[in-house]
């Protein structure tokens, strides 16, 4: 490849290293030298988290993993039930029975994989039936929808209710035009030497303190 003033890789592999000396202005290059080959062997791979068999499963008709996954640097982990093919899949039951899950690690092309272990036996019974609940025969609670709906419509209530309080019992009035119009009785600051405050219509006004009243007529007047 082209020379530079470093050499360093990333992958395993063989490399044939060559180096020379550039000259500068007053002296011309060396031809090149072949150092030989360097090779650079995989690593192994490294569990950072170990998989583990997940507690409490109990067969309901749904789907449930067994396995709480594992995360591995260098590498896949493959999981294996009752002694099946292994996968990537998180292994997971829908049927009661005892489930014996072991798992191993596919290395990368720059790491070694790490031999097949053992994360011992699951048993899974079956669920224990629910009473049903003549008020609610279904079992089922909200949707999450229908909760982020009450939610929502809890919070703009309530904003609505603020928003009605301020402007039609802690209000006060300004003159726009030939008009009174509500604004919030405490200013919101300063601009220009003169207090700003937050209309009735979501607008700010500005006015000095003279120009706000306390009563509609005040202000038309």
């Amino acid at each position: 490849g082209e020379y530079s003033e470093s050499a360093s890789v990333t992958n395993a592999g063989t490399y044939s290293v060559s180096y020379k000396v550039a000259g500068d202005e007053n002296h011309y290059d060396t031809d090149p030298v072949d150092l030989g080959s360097v090779v650079v062997n995989k690593g192994n791979a490294t569990i950072n988290q170990q998989p583990a068999l997940v507690s409490g499963v109990t067969a309901d008709g749904q789907e449930h993993n067994i396995v709480v996954p594992g995360i591995v640097d260098g590498g896949t982990i493959l999981y294996s039930v009752n002694g099946g093919e292994y996968s990537e899949k998180i292994p997971s039951i829908i049927e009661a029975g005892t489930y014996s899950v072991s798992f191993k690690v596919e290395g990368d092309s720059n790491h070694f994989g790490l031999e097949e272990q053992s994360l011992g036996s699951i048993v899974v019974e079956v669920a224990p039936v629910t009473p049903v609940d003549p008020v609610n025969p279904s079992g089922k609670g909200l949707s999450a929808g229908a909760v982020i709906g009450i939610v929502l419509g809890s919070i703009v209530a309530f904003g609505g209710l603020c928003y009605l309080f301020l402007f039609f019992l802690l209000n006060k009035w300004i003159k726009v035009g030939d008009k009174a119009v509500r604004v919030m009785r405490f200013a919101l600051g300063k601009k220009d030497g003169k207090e700003r405050y937050l209309s009735f219509k979501c607008k700010f006004e500005y006015r000095d303190k003279n120009e706000v009243y306390n009563t509609k007529d005040e202000a038309l007047k």
